[in-house]
């Protein structure tokens, strides 16, 4: 079971993974026991299977003490669906059912994990759901549809902007099933472009199957028809919740060296045992993110697929949320983790296998989170090109973080926080995952940081260390990079009641401030004799104030940027920079709204004394003609970026409008229908060297057509 209230941390770690695992599970959680007598009320005989079920606590009960209990439901835990209420001194935690209850008995236990590894039951209380109050099995369908026609009768600057007339459209389907013995939800979004397969589409497959360039080869990211899927998702899960099958796309469970945010189209499916001391989730997903019909499932083809299985264990059963160990095994083949078509004459395929153990506990009620892992890949990078040999690498990572006050300690009503934590993480030189394409190797990085939040004011600091070439490779470059982040916010409390505002006040509204400074110094350790990598030893100062004043009906802010960049070997002029930008947005009435955005920037090269100067501007305005019915928009912007070299003289001119009828206003099922009036202007000035002018614009007329439809079957 895990606590009521959830707590979340990040992960990050090192070479002290075989220390931090073996802290972890040796030692156990240090748990608070408290005296108490919470009270089920509002329960009768012959409930309604939906109705929420509220336990009332006795004031004994703290509020350091309601992190450790949790909550059953027939054996379930269902402690993450439980919200805590409080009226006056009283507290109140009420929990509603994820899916309608079946008729007769129920049983709802509350405990609570004690400081000898035990479990105390603080209340258990039966109750009856009666025939005649359940609920019968429901379907909720919903579809929302939006279709966009536009026809670009007036056009001049001879850029190409395609077909005059164009159809766009999307369709979002959703629909949720509950039945006494299971659940199913699905989503569905197809969209319809005329323009999409005027454009070739390059086949992400080599081989027979797809890989040929043409208009309906529809295999890439963006598929190459008119009409096509986009992303679906299909989930049916038991009754308890305790077996589970999802298709479609969606992000695999549980992140760490081998996976993380791999979001792909694929198959899964997952169980987890009724006390939630074990979950396991099998998955069989595509290498790269894919659109469209082709592949519906996402992982027909072996060439291009990802596969694998998470298992996690809780093993201390007094408290399950204290300790858990995750181990993950992936296995797979894929040319392109980026999604990019590739050519039918790129044949070669990378492969490789992985595994990974974590272990993650929560110590001394929740005050020192720990986290450490070890991973190991074998990695093909060419396939069955034999060109490259297999090769094997470790990573590993550990993280520590300490919390006083895991929930908050209240000051005279004011909420105090504060975390620090280090960390370190180790990877070698050939670990590769094509579950988490994107991570560096070649790399260890170091790590501590520590936040504070008090009522409206927050500080963090954070110092981090990273440095490549792990084995210390004579043949390779060493480099580091330092870096160092410091960031404070102030956010004072809106005084409550009336105050009688002073000037400042008046002209300063509701203030948010915010200040960051940034230090990063790169530089080479070590260089090989013999290399063409030129020394780099570069350190960098970069700092930003934001001011926000909000009003009931206007705002206004600035923010200035700064930047020093020195370069300690003279391989490049030092440079300092610095920006400016000041906003504002005023509503006037009910029915105009002007906004204006000014940006300041220069850019000094010293050693060669170059300056750049770059000015940006933009007014905006929207107005209600009709409210509610018709609506006019009109922007304007100008850049303008020169420097003193006389040699870079470059400007921008942008206008557009747009005028909107909401003829018919969607009522339920009834569809809504809206014309409008739309164009763009650009003029632009090139100098460099010699100067170009080019200009064009476009007018453009349309209807859009959107409708809702919804129903449910049974209550």
């Amino acid at each position: 079971m895990e606590s009521i209230v959830d707590n979340n941390y990040s992960r990050i770690g090192g070479s002290l993974a075989g220390l931090l695992l073996l802290l972890v599970i040796v030692l156990a959680p240090s748990l608070v026991a408290a005296r108490a007598q919470p009270e089920l009320i509002g329960v009768k005989q012959g409930i309604v299977a939906t109705a929420a079920l509220q336990i009332r606590l006795p004031p004994s009960i703290r509020d350091e003490d309601i992190q450790w209990m949790a909550l059953e439901l027939d054996g379930i835990d269902v402690s993450q669906r439980v919200s805590l209420l409080v009226e006056g001194k009283q507290k109140i935690i009420q929990v509603a059912p994820s899916q309608p209850l079946t008729p007769g008995q129920h049983l709802l236990r509350l405990v609570r994990f004690s400081t000898n590894g035990s479990v105390t039951e603080l209340g258990a209380w039966n109750f009856t759901v009666g025939a005649g109050q359940a609920v019968p099995a429901a379907a909720n369908v919903q579809v929302q549809n939006e279709l966009n026609i536009s026809y670009r009768f007036n056009e001049d600057g001879g850029t190409d902007y395609g077909r005059k007339a164009t159809i766009n459209g999307t369709s979002q389907f959703q629909a949720r099933i509950d039945k006494p013995g299971y659940q199913a939800l699905g989503r569905v979004d197809l969209s319809y472009n005329s323009q999409l397969a005027d454009v070739a589409s390059v086949g992400s497959d080599p081989g027979a199957d797809t890989g040929a360039i043409g208009a309906d080869s529809g295999t890439n990211l963006l598929g190459g028809r008119h009409l096509d899927l986009g992303e679906y998702l299909v989930r049916v899960q038991n009754g308890n919740g305790t077996l589970g099958l999802a298709v479609g796309h969606q992000t695999l469970p549980k992140e760490s060296l081998l996976v993380q945010n791999f979001s792909r189209r694929g198959v899964s499916i997952n169980t987890v045992t009724t006390g939630k001391q074990a979950s396991l989730t099998l998955y069989s997903m595509r290498t790269e993110p894919i659109l469209g019909f082709e592949h519906g499932l996402g992982f027909s083809d072996p060439r291009h697929r990802v596969d694998g299985g998470v298992v996690t264990l809780n093993p201390i059963a007094s408290a399950p949320g204290a300790l858990a160990i995750t181990t993950t095994y992936i296995s797979g083949q894929g040319q392109d983790q980026n999604g990019v078509g590739q050519s039918a004459a790129m044949t070669a395929v990378s492969q490789g296998d992985g595994w990974s153990v974590a272990a993650e506990g929560h110590l001394f009620k929740q005050r020192l989170k720990i986290r450490a892992e070890r991973a190991g890949t074998h990695f093909d990078y060419d396939g069955s090109a034999t060109i490259l040999d297999k090769k094997s690498d470790t990573a590993s990572a550990a993280l520590l973080e300490y919390s006083p006050w895991p929930q908050g300690k209240m000051i005279n009503d004011t909420a105090l926080q504060w975390s620090s934590g280090v960390g370190y993480q180790e990877t070698g030189l050939y670990f590769m995952s094509l579950a988490n394409p994107s991570m560096p190797s070649d790399i260890t990085t170091s790590s501590a940081y520590s936040r504070l939040q008090f009522g409206g004011f927050g500080i963090g600091l954070s110092l981090d260390r990273q440095q490549n070439n792990v084995t210390d490779n004579p043949e390779l470059s060493t480099q580091r990079n330092d870096q160092t982040a410091l960031s404070v916010s102030y956010s004072p409390r809106q005084p409550s009641g009336e105050v009688k505002k002073s000037f400042w006040r008046s002209f300063l509204g509701q203030p948010s401030l915010a200040f960051s400074y940034n230090r990063q110094r790169q530089r080479h350790l070590y260089l090989p004799a013999g290399g063409f990598e030129p020394r780099q030893d570069i350190v960098q100062h970069s700092w930003q104030t934001d001011a926000n004043f909000m009003h009931d009906s206007w705002s206004w802010s600035v923010s200035q940027l700064g930047g020093l960049q020195n370069d300690n070997t003279d391989e490049s002029p030092d440079q300092r920079s610095h920006q400016t930008n000041l906003g504002l947005n005023i509503q006037i009435g009910q029915r105009l709204v002007l906004a204006a955005q000014w940006q300041i920037g220069k850019i000094h090269q010293l050693q060669i004394d170059n300056t750049t100067r770059n000015r940006v501007s933009s007014l905006s305005a929207q107005f209600a003609l009709v409210p509610d019915t018709l609506t006019a928009a009109l922007q304007l912007g100008l850049n303008h970026d020169r420097s003193n070299s006389d040699l870079r003289d470059n400007s921008s001119r942008t206008a557009s409008f747009k005028l909107n009828w909401n003829r018919i206003k969607a009522r339920g099922s009834r569809p809504g229908m809206a014309l409008w009036l739309q164009g763009d202007w650009q003029y632009n000035r090139s100098t460099n060297i010699t100067s170009v002018r080019t200009a064009n614009y476009r007018v453009l007329l349309g209807i859009s057509i959107d409708w809702g439809i919804q129903s449910r079957v049974g209550q």
